[in-house]
């Protein structure tokens, strides 16, 4: 559900019906792209571990009205956690980390990239940033993406456990995630310490012309 307030009123308007779900997860995010407005969540239509689908709607009309998006090649994939970045010119990525938990073997967590290039209409199938299969046993986790300074740069690191200690691995891309100059590169790290990404909010920004 969505209700707004406009600057200047004291109060929020009626409640509009964004989209009937069955339940969902914590794993929720609204922001704007461009003049749209949009909202992406993990679904769960039932208990068991291939109930989990991704999805979101977006609205053109600040919130009267919304259109509904599946994120179909996900449909059974559990989300831990997801960060999203745009550039208001129509360019959204989707970074999550997922995996299937309908499979008789226990799955790692993997780092999906998930793009639109028309404020979220349309959305590309999922883009794993590690190599699928080989690196099955070790987790990769709290993904963060960011355009930066140059038109369709971009970036997303995240945490990895490949080498049994955390470290932060990351893809950089001239072409709005669609190719990688840089992928799946370790970040400079000391030998003896453990490298985490946080949950609560997106780490990386671009200031003074460069990624930080």
């Amino acid at each position: 559900l969505v209700r707004k307030r406009r600057h200047d009123a004291t109060t929020f308007g009626e409640t509009v019906t964004v989209a009937e779900v069955l339940g969902i997860t914590p794993v929720f995010d609204a922001f704007r792209s461009g003049d749209r407005w949009l909202v992406v969540w993990l679904a769960q239509y039932d208990r068991s571990t291939s109930g989990f689908q991704p999805e979101g709607a977006y609205s053109d009309d600040e919130g009267e009205t919304w259109s509904r998006f599946i994120f179909d090649e996900l449909k059974g994939h559990d989300v831990a956690s997801m960060d999203v970045a745009v550039d208001h010119q129509g360019h959204v990525l989707v970074a999550v980390t997922a995996r299937r938990r309908d499979t008789a073997a226990e799955q790692r967590h993997n780092v999906y990239l998930l793009r639109s290039g028309d404020h979220g209409t349309t959305w590309s199938a999922p883009q794993p940033l590690r190599p699928l299969g080989e690196l099955d046993a070790y987790h990769a986790r709290h993904p963060a993406v960011a355009f930066g300074p140059k038109p369709g740069s971009a970036i997303v690191v995240w945490e990895d456990w490949r080498e049994i200690r955390a470290r932060l691995y990351a893809s950089l891309s001239e072409d709005f995630g669609a190719t990688w100059t840089q992928g799946n590169i370790p970040l400079p790290h000391p030998p003896t310490v453990n490298l985490r990404m946080t949950q609560e909010l997106s780490p990386i920004f671009v200031q003074d012309g460069r990624f930080n």
